[in-house]
């Protein structure tokens, strides 16, 4: 269902973030992906894995910069045409 496809998602996002040089800190270790699933399988949570978070949200929570970084890392991992949405629609 959902849940397998979210943590599917997740876990393809995590190993291509993790193959790119650089792209991690050098302390990211495997306890930080513990954690990072933690958080995501928090139902109560903000991170929910199944939970679709709105731009406008993470605006209004994390401001604008986040937004930008959020764009630049998802770029980084997947490239532009491997994105499932326009930069511009983001803008």
């Amino acid at each position: 269902g959902e849940i397998r496809k979210a943590v599917s998602f997740m876990v393809d996002f995590l190993r291509a973030a993790t193959r790119r040089d650089k792209l991690m800190p050098r302390w990211w270790n495997p306890q930080h992906d513990i954690a990072m699933f933690r958080l995501a399988f928090d139902e109560k949570g903000d991170f929910y894995i199944c939970h679709a978070v709105e731009v406008f949200d993470i605006r209004k929570k994390w401001g604008y910069r986040t937004t930008k970084l959020l764009m630049v890392l998802a770029t980084t991992v997947y490239g532009e045409s491997g994105l499932r949405f326009k930069m511009d629609d983001l803008l």
